[in-house]
């Protein structure tokens, strides 16, 4: 018997073998962890197989997080808004010479992401407003783009858990 193998799939996959595709690290090896930090009200689950807890902050309201061969760094925190409100913040965020390359910027209600490129690193920001929009909770990753097809799908799950809880604030 005769197997006909379509040629346009095989040449496709060989081309991503060639090019050197990275593959993503599978999500069981990652070892998902919650953080909380009661102090400041918020929490996030993290892939501590990828990314270990730095020494808290004298501050006790934020931390950082590093992978091992130090690429990727997380760092989660609360801070004061120094705006009237959620839209004069952003607004001073876009205009930041640092995010020059933002190519991702949703917003919703109480929240918005700015995410896009910082020379060769990723980055993806989430900010989470109190209701009085005194407060805000936020997270920052940078990662090398070599690493975006593991940490692009990091940086989405830890946005969708990142919560805070408003009566701690």
């Amino acid at each position: 018997m005769i197997r006909f193998v379509n040629t346009k799939l095989l040449s496709g996959a060989l081309a991503l073998v060639l090019c050197g595709a990275t593959v993503a690290y599978p999500e069981a090896d990652q070892n998902w962890q919650v953080y909380k930090n009661s102090m400041a009200g918020w929490q996030i689950e993290f892939p501590a197989g990828l990314l270990t807890p730095m020494p808290e902050a004298d501050s006790k309201i934020s931390r950082g997080f590093r992978s091992a061969d130090g690429a990727a760094m997380l760092v989660v925190s609360r801070s004061l808004n120094m705006f009237d409100d959620l839209d004069s913040f952003r607004a001073d965020q876009l205009a930041q010479k640092r995010n020059a390359r933002v190519t991702y910027k949703p917003k919703g209600d109480g929240w918005f992401v700015l995410s896009g490129y910082r020379g060769n690193k990723i980055y993806y920001e989430k900010y989470v407003f109190s209701k009085d929009q005194l407060l805000i909770q936020e997270f920052v990753i940078e990662y090398d783009q070599d690493q975006k097809s593991v940490y692009n799908a990091v940086s989405a799950r830890m946005s969708k858990s990142f919560s805070y809880t408003e009566q701690d604030w």
